[in-house]
């Protein structure tokens, strides 16, 4: 334990020096131009590199444990995740239509159920930067455009770099503190992942509140329970990924578009996203007890 425990710090300081590069030239020299999107790929890819110089140069040890070949990824898992977006996103809209069209409440904004021929107008209005408009579109509209926004982060460009983020923590940490159990690995990592992610969080957002960062924090936690299940399940760190990817798809919608224009989970979507998402994952944990039960001595079948 006293070995584990070393390689865990390691591996934290090698992630968050790695990281801490990344803000610190962003912070001091504020670059433009490119650095804008390479610096988040190279702030998401500190864990992996962290991995690899731990595993492969200090310690001189494989990584086949960590779920990084493709070859042996369960294939049936890489469809069951787009069928639970699509759940995740149906329960998103149900909870933000009932939150904040019929009961109200601050800060929600509210989506108008409106003809598709409102669009052409608030599209104009968007482009024009005049003001953020309200939702006209139907979910029957909206769910088929944002299924395949999804799809196209979750499997193409955002694919590598979250199997990156993968490694490190559903990889190197979950088999680390897997004799902890599902729950408190859950927490553990949740929550160092989520403080990772927090200078990320705030130089990628104008408005930060102490609220904001709570029930990202949770919100980290829950998905990181979630993930840890499809990551047993699956055999591998794709599906994970893949998942991830495509809620990056879906926040694409709020901040482009409503929540009356406020910080986008002080003004409800976080709690909209935390809420659909426990759903999601209880009920995936229920239909995968086994992984719940067994999760401390479960190993991947890998392919010799």
């Amino acid at each position: 334990m006293t070995n584990s425990f070393t390689k865990i710090l390691q591996f934290l300081g090698l992630t968050f020096l790695f990281s801490g590069i990344v803000v610190f030239i962003s912070l001091v020299f504020n670059p433009v131009g490119m650095w804008t999107w390479i610096s988040p790929i190279l702030y998401s890819a500190s864990p992996a590199l962290a991995v690899v110089v731990l595993k492969r140069y200090i310690y001189k040890e494989d990584m086949a444990s960590y779920g990084l070949s493709f070859r042996d990824t369960n294939p049936g898992w890489l469809f069951q995740v787009i069928g639970w977006y699509v759940v995740y996103i149906l329960l998103c809209i149900f909870i933000w239509y009932i939150g904040g069209s019929i009961l109200h409440l601050a800060g929600w904004g509210h989506m108008e159920l409106e003809s598709i021929q409102a669009l052409q107008s608030n599209i104009e209005q968007f482009i024009a930067r005049k003001e953020i408009p309200i939702i006209p579109l139907s979910p029957i509209v909206m769910v088929p455009i944002f299924v395949g926004i999804g799809l196209l982060s979750g499997y193409s460009f955002k694919l590598p770099i979250l199997v990156g983020e993968e490694l490190g923590w559903r990889g190197f940490m979950m088999r680390s503190l897997q004799s902890f159990g599902l729950l408190q690995s859950a927490i553990l990592i949740g929550v160092l992942e989520g403080i990772w992610q927090i200078p990320l969080f705030i130089l990628q957002q104008s408005k930060v509140q102490i609220g904001d960062l709570l029930v990202f924090l949770m919100y980290n936690i829950v998905l990181c329970y979630l993930l840890l299940i499809i990551r047993m399940k699956s055999n591998s760190l794709v599906s994970g990924a893949a998942l991830r990817g495509m809620f990056v798809g879906w926040y694409l919608f709020f901040t482009a578009y409503n929540i009356d224009g406020k910080s986008y989970i002080a003004s409800g979507y976080g709690v909209i996203a935390l809420i659909a998402l426990i759903v999601v994952t209880t009920s995936i944990a229920y239909l995968n007890i086994d992984v719940v039960e067994n999760y401390n001595y479960m190993q991947d079948e890998v392919e010799e």
